[in-house]
């Protein structure tokens, strides 16, 4: 790997978080998958600030793996790679239990 991957890497992470920022400020919640396939009435029960908070928080940390990766391809050979990766895992995991348990973003 050379800087040439690293900077590519981190102009995506660059775009994810300024995804991020645009879904927690609930300006992006028309982009979330499933979210922007339901009919008009289904969307109104949900709370688009809350689901807009929640993926953007995600994409923050997406965002943040992707700088390890970029990291690990700079200065190899200290774990930057397998911290990034376990953590990218980790929220993956963590943000589709969390979406899908529960009523948590239905309006109240």
């Amino acid at each position: 790997m050379n800087a040439t991957d690293a900077i590519f890497t981190l102009v995506i992470a660059a775009l994810i978080a300024l995804l991020g920022v645009l879904l927690f400020t609930g300006h992006a919640t028309g982009l979330i998958a499933g979210y922007n396939t339901l009919p008009e009435e289904e969307r109104a029960r949900y709370d688009k600030r809350a689901l807009g908070r929640f993926m953007g928080r995600v994409m923050f940390v997406v965002a943040g793996c992707l700088c390890l990766f970029a990291a690990s391809d700079i200065w190899p050979g200290n774990g930057l790679f397998g911290i990034g990766l376990t953590l990218l895992v980790a929220t993956l995991v963590f943000a589709i239990y969390r979406a899908n348990s529960g009523d948590r973003f239905l309006k109240k």
